[in-house]
Parts: structure tokens; C-alpha cells; sequence
């Protein structure tokens, strides 16, 4: 069994739209890596982002019973929000992979408030 576990290699399935009769599900060779340590986890990473939006939220509800049976509802609603995003940055080492201690989130937004 643990030989099993341990393969470095797998059978996935994908769906091939070329094939004939509008495609079909078919198996292709998959490579599977051996993440279980941190080290080699870590040796692994060849992308990576990491990003902070931050909120601002303003809403006001209002309902009134327009008549004394109260048939029918009036509501009116307001809603505003302000979206600011920002980005991250990360340096990577000799060998193309990242740097994973060099991750900091940009102290200035990415782009301009999305409202």
C-alpha cells in the first residue's frame, strides 16, 4: 500500500473537445510531486500572490406602511461602497522560485477606489 501512496505518477482524466462526436472524457499521464515536507514544499513554488481589499460601506433601509390596514409597503434603500485594493510583492531566487520570506502586501493601493 504505501507504494501505492507514494507514486510519482497518476492517471488524470480531461475532456478532449476535438474528439469526434463533440468530444469525450480521455486519461493522460499526470506527474504527481511529493509536497509532504515543508522543504520540498517550499522548493516548489514557482508563483505565488497574495493581496488586501479594504471595504467602506455606508447603507440606510427605510419602510413605511402607506396605508392604516398596512396592504401595501413602501421601501426605499441606499447602498454605497468603496473597494481599495492592494498588491503584493515577492522577489525570487536564483533558481526562479520565490522567495517566500521576501512576501510583503504594497503600501499604496494597486489602482484607483472602485465605487
Amino acid at each position: 500500500m504505501r507504494e501505492v501512496l507514494r507514486t510519482d505518477t497518476s492517471t488524470g482524466w480531461f475532456f478532449d473537445e476535438s474528439a469526434a462526436g463533440g468530444g469525450a472524457w480521455a486519461t493522460s499521464p499526470v506527474s504527481v510531486g511529493d509536497v509532504r515536507d515543508d522543504d520540498v514544499f517550499d522548493n516548489q513554488i514557482y508563483g505565488q500572490s497574495m493581496n488586501r481589499q479594504v471595504t467602506e460601506s455606508q447603507a440606510y433601509v427605510h419602510q413605511m406602511y402607506i396605508f392604516d390596514q398596512e396592504w401595501l409597503v413602501g421601501t426605499y434603500g441606499y447602498r454605497k461602497d468603496k473597494v481599495t485594493s492592494y498588491g503584493s510583492s515577492f522577489t525570487r531566487d536564483d533558481r526562479n522560485l520565490v522567495d517566500l520570506d521576501s512576501r510583503a502586501l504594497d503600501a499604496d493601493p494597486s489602482e484607483e477606489p472602485f465605487e
